[in-house]
């Protein structure tokens, strides 16, 4: 179950020391805040249910427009995040005009530590994959 519902984690992504980072946080965690999917099986006990949420839709477009930062720095600092597990690409979803959207999903600040440990065995998830020409300025920066 990934339903937000504590503060963010402000003060230790501003420790990231990461241009755009804490901007793009706090929009991410709005919008997830706001996701919230809960389970219409109301007969099952609450912790069979499958409650959902913690996603979020923002393209780098539209976070570049309004947060008024440069498309490479929305995609650096997003990179940043998914390193440090405040965020994952959750998956992708079919836009109408033959691309996809990715769908952000924000990790709950109690889930922060299961998170990391996963990212140690599983390794590091990239935003931008090195086929894709469009931001392979940052898939080639590793």
């Amino acid at each position: 179950m990934v339903i937000i519902n504590t503060p963010p984690p402000i003060y230790e992504i501003a420790k990231l020391h990461t241009n755009g980072a804490v901007q793009i946080y706090a929009l991410m965690f709005e919008s997830a805040f706001k996701d919230t999917n809960y389970d219409d099986r109301t007969y099952l006990p609450p912790d069979q249910r499958r409650d959902t949420g913690g996603t979020t839709q923002w393209t780098i477009k539209g976070m570049a427009e309004v947060l008024r930062l440069g498309k490479k720095t929305i995609i650096t600092a997003i990179q940043v995040l998914i390193d440090n597990g405040y965020i994952s690409v959750a998956g992708y979803e079919s836009s109408g005009h033959h691309s996809k959207r990715r769908i952000f999903r924000v990790t709950a600040v109690d889930q922060l530590d299961a998170r990391r440990a996963a990212l140690e065995i599983m390794g590091q998830q990239k935003l931008v994959d090195k086929k894709e020409k469009k931001y392979s300025y940052i898939a080639n920066k590793n």
